[in-house]
C-alpha cells in the first residue's frame, strides 16, 4: 500500500515537472491548410493526422529544436483559391497567436496568392501538394518550398508510356486555369519533342462554364485524330468529360483515358450516384505521387488512421480505408521546416526570418515518411510518380516512374482498359487514321512497288537538288540582289528636306507638310547631322512624288524606286559591316513572300545614307486607321484585320526561316490600298543593331514602344525574342482593334513606365488591359486573354489563333476583299430586281414626301417649289374666308389637363380635316381653337368659292352634333363660324418652315365676322350674302344691324342651309348664352 502511494506521488511530481518544462520552452506555432471539404479535392480526412505525427516526433527529438515546443492549428482550405487566401490571411494576422510558419496548402489554386502573403509577412511556407511549375522560381517566391515534385516535369512519363504501349498519338483536353494549362502545355512540349510522337489535338476549356455539348463536340473531333486521351482537371471535371465520352461510345475497347490524382475512395462502398460515377472511371490510368510499399510506410499509415480519431481531427478511419500519400508529404513538410529552422538557429538566425529558413531547405536531404526527401536548389522535391489502373473501384499499381532518371518501371500487373478488356489499345483505328495500314488489293501491289521506286529516285533527285540549291544559296548570298544605291531613289525636294519619321507612323496632311517645309532650315540634332539624305539624289520624278505628297495623306517617308513607291526607314548608323551573318539575315528577309507580310524591297548600305526600303502602303499603319475617327470599322472589318495579322504571323512562325518577329505592334502593321493588313519591320536584328540614340524622342517614347512587350522579355529587351512573346504582342493588338485605342488606353492616369512596372511584377490578378464585355464577341475576349497569359507556354499558337478567328466567323475564311467581292457578285445577280425594288421604294417615299408637302402647302405652290421656281405673292380679286372658334373654350381648357386639351383639339380637327377634303377649299392654319379655311385660291374657281365655304360650314356645324369630347362625354361643342368674301394677297413667307399666308382686309373682316357671331350659327357678311344670293339656293336669315370694329354698323346674316341639305344641325336652344361669348 505504501509503495503504491509512493509511486502515485512520483507520477504526480513527474507531471508537474513536465508541465514546468513545457512552460519554459519557447513556443512555435504552425498554421496548417488542409482541404477537408469542398467540391474540388476533399482528401483531408484521409491524411490530415500526418501533421500530428510530425509534431510529436519533432517535440520528442532532443536534438531537433531543443528548447522549443511545436504546436499547430489547422483550417479547411477546401482546395479553393479564395477560401485558401482567407485561411492563410486569418492565420497570419492573428494578433494573439500568430503562426511562425505555414504548412500547405495542398492545391496550386491557392498557393500562388498564399505565397505572396507569406512573403509579405516574411513567414516560411512549405507546401505538401502544390505542383505548379511557376513556383520553381525562388526569386519570385523566396518564402516557398515544397515536398512534392512538379507535374509539369511529368511529360516524359507519357513519352515512356506511349513507347511502351506503341502509341504515336495522344489528345489532350484540359481546363484553361493556370495549373492545369501549365502542366498540359509542358506535357505536350515533351511529347512533341520526341520523334514519331505527336499531340494532334489540344483543347482548353473553362471548367466552370463549359457546356456538355462543347465537351461532346471536342471529344468527337479528338477521336478523329487520336484514341488515347489525357484529361486535365480535378475529379469533378474528369467526370464531366467522361460522361460525354460514354454518350458518344468512347468507353469501349480501343480507347484509353489518363488523368492526374483521381480520388476514388468513395468507390469502395458507393451509393447509387457514386456507383455510376465510378463506372465511368473504370479502366482509366491515373498518374499520382509515388507511394512507398515498405513496412515503415505501412506502420506510418496505421498510425495516421489511429491519430485521425484523436484531437484535433476526431475522425474515425476504418482499417481498410486508404491513407493518402499526402499524409506522408504533410508529415515531411513539417519535418523539413524543423530541420531548416534548426539549421537557421545554429547559424544564429532568427525564427522570424522566413526567407533564411526557406533558403536552408534548399539542397537538403533527410529521411521522411514518404522515403528519402531530396529538396533541390529551387525548393522542389525530386520525387517519383506512379501509374495506377482503376479497376472495380480500387487502384492497382501498374508502373513506377522515376522523374530524375526519366525511367518507367512497368510492373507485372494486368491492366484493365475501358470496356473491361485486358487488350492494350492500339491508339489508332485498325487501318490507322489515313487507312495506310490496310493491305491493298492485289493489283495495287505493283503500283505501290512502282511508287516506292519512284520515291527512291525522287529522294536521289531531292538530294541532288538540295546540294545544288546550297551552292545557289551561297552564290545568291554573295550576289546581294537586295542592295540599293541611294542615288537610284527619287525624292520630292521639299518633302525630302523634312525630318524622317523613325519613331512610328504619322500622317502628313497638306498643312503639316507646308509647315514642315517652312521649318526645313531649323536646328540640327545629333542624328540628323549624321544623316545628310540630300546628297546626290535624282529629281527626275519630282512632279509625280509631289502629287502623292500634296494630294493624299503620307504616313511615312516615301520615294520612287524603279517606278514604284517605297517606304524608307532611316537607320541612324554611320556604317555597316556586311558579315556573313548579316548577309544571311538580309537574304532571309528578301525571300519573305506572303499576302500579309509587307514586301522587303531592299537596303542601302552606302554611308552615310543607310536605310531600309519596303513596299509603301498608302492607308498607313493599323494605329493610323484605328485613330481615324472618320473611318467606321464594323465587326467584320475588325475580325478581318485581326485575321490578316494572325495569318502573317503564322507564316513568319511556321513558314519563314526567321521564325519570330520580336517587334510586333500596331505601328508595325500597315494597310494597303485593298485594305489588307500586312506585317512590316521584320527581322534584320543585326542590321538594325548599333544605331545612335535619338535624343529628341525622349525616354517616354522608349517606354511607349515597350507596351506590346511580353513580361518575360521586359528585363532583357534587346536579346530576348520568342514566338510566345509575339503572341502576347498580338493580344495587345487585339485590345487596340476592339477598343480603337492605344495599348492600356483605359488606364489614363498611368504613365507607360508605371504600366510596364506593373506588368513586370507578375501580380495576381495579372495587370492587363480591361476591355468592356459589350465590346465584340465573348470568344474574342477569351482569345485576347489567352494571348496575354502570364506563363508563355499557356499562350496559344498562331495556328490555334487562326482556328479561333475562323470559328468567330462561323467557320468561314475571313478576308474583307473576298467578302466585298461576294457581296458584289450577289448584288449583280439580283441587280434588276434590286433596282426595281429600290425604285418602287423611292417612288413610295417620294409619294409620302409629296403628300406631306401638299398638306403643308397648296399643291400648285408645292409643285412650283419642287421645280425650283420662285413663288411670288399673288392678288386674288375674290375669295371667301372661313374662321371658326369654340365658345367657352377658355373655361373648358381651365377644367382640363393640357393632354386632354390636346386630345380634344386633335380629335375635332381630324374630324374637320376629313370634311374639308370633300370641298374645293384650302385649309390655311389652326391656332388654338381657331380654324381658318379659304376657297378661291390658289386655284381660282369663279364665284363658287362662297358656295364651297358655305356648304363646308354647314357640314362642320352638323358634325358637332355627333362629336364627343373624350374626357367630358356630356359636353357639346359650341362652334361659332364667320365667313366673308373679298379680295386678298397670298404668298409663301419665310425660308425655314415656309407657310402659305393670306394678307389683306378681307382676312380681318372674316375674323371679325367670327368673333361677333353666335354659338352654333354661321355668321355671313353682306358681301358674301351677295355672292350666295347670286349662286342661289342658300337659306339666309337676316340678323340685322351689327356694330363691328373698323366697319361701323352693318347688316349681317345667318346661314341656315341650302336646297337639298338634309343633315342635322345643332338645336339652338342648347346654344351658349351671351354671357359665355367673347365678342371682339
Amino acid at each position: 500500500m505504501a509503495i503504491r502511494k509512493c509511486f502515485r506521488f512520483f507520477l504526480i511530481l513527474l507531471f508537474i515537472i513536465n508541465i514546468n518544462l513545457i512552460h519554459c520552452l519557447t513556443p512555435i506555432r504552425l498554421g496548417v491548410a488542409i482541404p477537408w471539404s469542398g467540391k474540388n479535392w476533399d482528401a483531408g480526412p484521409r491524411f490530415a493526422s500526418g501533421i500530428s505525427i510530425a509534431v510529436e516526433k519533432i517535440n520528442a527529438d532532443p536534438t531537433l529544436l531543443p528548447g522549443y515546443n511545436i504546436s499547430f492549428i489547422w483550417k479547411d482550405s477546401q482546395c479553393d483559391e479564395k477560401r485558401t487566401l482567407g485561411v492563410i490571411a486569418d492565420m497570419l494576422k492573428d494578433d494573439q497567436f500568430p503562426v511562425n510558419a505555414l504548412i500547405g496548402p495542398a492545391c496550386s489554386d491557392g498557393c500562388r496568392s498564399g505565397s505572396y502573403l507569406a512573403d509579405n509577412w516574411n513567414v516560411p511556407m512549405i507546401s505538401y501538394g502544390c505542383a505548379a511549375s511557376f513556383f520553381s522560381v525562388p526569386q519570385k517566391f523566396p518564402n516557398f518550398a515544397r515536398t512534392v515534385g512538379v507535374y509539369s516535369k511529368s511529360g516524359h512519363i507519357f513519352v515512356n508510356l506511349m513507347k511502351t504501349y506503341k502509341w504515336t498519338r495522344i489528345a489532350i483536353l484540359t481546363p484553361s486555369s493556370g495549373i492545369w494549362s501549365s502542366i498540359m502545355n509542358g506535357v505536350r512540349n515533351d511529347i512533341e519533342a520526341e520523334d514519331g510522337l505527336q499531340v494532334p489535338f489540344f483543347q482548353n476549356f473553362n471548367k466552370d462554364s463549359v457546356s456538355d455539348s462543347f465537351l461532346k463536340r471536342q471529344l468527337e473531333d479528338a477521336k478523329e485524330q487520336a484514341h488515347i486521351f489525357l484529361l486535365g482537371g480535378y475529379k469533378a471535371t474528369i467526370l464531366k468529360v467522361m460522361k460525354q465520352a460514354k454518350k458518344i461510345g468512347l468507353l469501349r475497347p480501343g480507347y484509353a483515358f489518363i488523368s492526374y490524382e483521381l480520388l476514388i475512395d468513395k468507390c469502395v462502398l458507393p451509393n447509387k450516384t457514386e456507383a455510376e460515377d465510378c463506372e465511368l472511371l473504370e479502366g482509366m490510368l491515373d498518374i499520382s505521387l509515388f507511394v512507398p510499399q515498405n513496412e515503415a510506410y505501412q506502420k506510418f499509415a496505421n498510425l495516421v488512421r489511429k491519430k485521425m480519431a484523436e484531437e484535433p481531427f476526431n475522425r474515425f478511419m476504418a482499417p481498410e480505408e486508404p491513407v493518402e500519400i499526402y499524409a506522408a508529404m504533410l508529415h515531411d513538410a513539417a519535418l523539413l521546416y524543423a530541420h531548416a529552422l534548426n539549421k537557421t538557429l545554429n547559424m544564429n538566425g532568427s525564427i522570424l526570418d522566413g526567407r533564411l529558413i526557406i533558403n536552408n531547405t534548399l539542397n537538403y536531404t533527410f529521411e521522411g515518411a514518404s522515403g528519402t526527401v531530396v529538396i533541390d536548389h529551387v525548393g522542389d522535391r525530386a520525387s517519383a510518380l506512379v501509374v495506377k489502373n482503376v479497376h472495380n473501384g480500387r487502384y492497382q499499381r501498374t508502373a513506377n516512374f522515376f522523374v530524375t532518371e526519366k525511367r518507367l518501371q512497368v510492373l507485372n500487373n494486368t491492366v484493365v482498359w475501358p470496356g473491361k478488356t485486358t487488350t492494350i489499345p492500339l491508339g489508332r483505328p485498325e487501318c490507322d487514321f489515313d487507312n495506310q495500314l490496310c493491305p491493298p488489293t492485289e493489283p495495287w501491289v505493283y503500283v505501290v512497288a512502282g511508287v516506292l521506286t519512284f520515291i527512291i529516285l525522287l529522294l536521289g533527285v531531292i538530294f541532288f537538288i538540295v546540294h545544288h540549291r546550297r551552292k545557289l544559296f551561297e552564290q545568291a548570298l554573295m550576289s546581294q540582289t537586295w542592295r540599293v544605291k541611294f542615288s537610284d531613289i527619287q525624292f520630292n525636294q521639299k518633302h525630302h528636306q523634312g525630318r524622317m519619321n523613325h519613331a512610328g507612323s504619322i500622317c502628313f496632311t497638306k498643312q503639316q507638310q507646308q509647315q514642315m517645309n517652312n521649318n526645313q532650315n531649323g536646328g540640327v540634332n545629333t542624328v540628323s547631322a549624321m544623316m545628310p539624305l540630300l546628297q546626290n539624289h535624282s529629281h527626275g520624278s519630282q512632279q509625280s512624288i509631289e502629287s502623292i505628297v500634296h494630294e493624299t495623306q503620307v504616313f511615312t517617308r516615301i520615294g520612287l524606286f524603279q517606278g514604284n513607291y517605297v517606304a524608307i526607314k532611316q537607320l541612324f548608323k554611320s556604317s555597316v559591316q556586311l558579315t556573313r551573318e548579316l548577309l544571311v539575315e538580309l537574304k532571309e528577309v528578301s525571300e519573305l513572300q506572303h499576302q500579309n507580310v509587307n514586301s522587303f524591297i531592299g537596303a542601302c548600305v552606302d554611308s552615310p545614307n543607310i536605310c531600309i526600303l519596303t513596299q509603301y502602303c498608302n492607308k498607313g499603319s493599323l494605329q493610323d486607321v484605328l485613330f481615324n475617327d472618320d473611318l467606321k470599322l464594323d465587326w467584320m472589318f475588325q475580325v478581318s484585320i485581326a485575321s490578316d495579322i494572325a495569318r502573317g504571323m503564322q507564316y513568319i512562325h511556321n513558314g519563314a526561316s526567321i521564325g519570330v518577329h520580336g517587334r510586333l505592334k500596331s505601328t508595325n502593321c500597315v494597310i494597303d490600298s485593298r485594305w489588307t493588313c500586312k506585317i512590316t519591320d521584320i527581322g534584320l536584328f543585326k542590321f538594325k543593331d548599333g544605331q545612335a540614340v535619338d535624343e529628341e524622342v525622349g525616354i517616354d517614347h522608349e517606354y511607349d514602344a515597350l507596351l506590346w512587350t511580353a513580361p518575360e522579355h521586359l528585363d532583357n529587351i534587346k536579346e530576348e525574342r520568342s514566338k510566345e512573346g509575339d503572341v502576347y504582342s498580338y493580344g495587345i493588338i487585339l485590345q487596340e482593334i476592339i477598343t480603337r485605342g492605344s495599348p492600356y488606353s483605359m488606364y489614363e492616369n498611368l504613365s507607360a513606365k508605371e504600366i510596364l512596372d506593373r506588368v513586370k511584377k507578375c501580380s495576381n490578378p495579372r495587370f492587363r488591359p480591361v476591355v468592356p464585355e459589350d465590346y465584340g464577341h465573348p470568344e474574342y475576349h477569351d482569345l485576347m486573354s489567352q494571348c496575354w497569359e502570364e506563363a508563355p507556354t499557356s499562350r496559344p499558337r498562331f495556328d490555334e489563333i487562326m482556328k479561333a478567328l475562323k470559328k468567330l466567323n462561323g467557320g468561314k475564311n475571313i478576308n474583307i476583299v473576298d467578302n466585298m467581292i461576294k457581296m458584289m457578285e450577289k448584288y449583280t445577280d439580283h441587280l434588276e430586281e434590286l433596282v426595281a425594288e429600290r425604285t418602287k421604294q423611292l417612288e413610295d417615299e417620294k409619294a409620302k414626301t409629296d403628300e406631306l408637302l401638299y398638306r403643308m402647302l397648296p399643291r400648285t405652290v408645292a409643285e412650283q417649289l419642287k421645280h425650283g421656281e420662285a413663288v411670288s405673292a399673288e392678288t386674288f380679286d375674290m375669295v371667301t374666308i372661313f374662321f371658326s372658334d369654340i365658345v367657352g373654350f377658355t373655361k373648358l381648357a381651365a377644367e382640363s389637363t393640357p393632354m386632354q386639351v390636346v386630345d380634344l383639339l386633335n380629335d375635332l380637327y381630324t374630324c374637320f380635316d376629313q370634311i374639308v377634303d370633300q370641298h374645293h377649299v384650302y385649309k390655311v392654319e389652326t391656332i388654338g381653337d381657331a380654324y381658318m379655311v379659304v376657297s378661291g385660291l390658289p386655284e381660282r374657281n369663279g364665284n363658287r368659292h362662297a358656295g364651297e365655304i358655305a356648304r363646308m360650314s354647314l357640314d362642320l356645324l352638323s358634325a358637332t352634333t355627333t362629336f364627343v369630347v373624350r374626357h367630358k362625354k356630356e359636353y357639346r361643342i359650341q362652334l361659332r363660324i364667320g365667313i366673308h368674301s373679298g379680295s386678298c394677297v397670298a404668298g409663301v413667307v419665310g425660308l425655314k418652315m415656309p407657310r402659305y399666308c393670306l394678307f389683306g382686309d378681307t382676312v380681318n373682316y372674316a375674323s371679325r365676322m367670327e368673333s361677333s357671331g353666335l354659338a352654333l350659327r354661321i355668321h355671313v357678311s353682306p358681301e358674301c350674302h351677295e355672292v350666295l344670293t347670286e349662286l342661289g339656293g342658300y337659306h339666309l336669315i337676316e340678323r340685322g344691324p351689327v356694330s363691328m370694329k373698323g366697319k361701323g354698323t352693318i347688316v349681317t346674316y345667318f346661314l341656315a342651309g341650302y336646297d337639298g341639305f338634309d343633315k342635322t344641325l345643332p338645336d339652338l336652344q342648347f346654344a351658349a348664352g351671351l354671357e359665355e361669348h367673347s365678342f371682339k
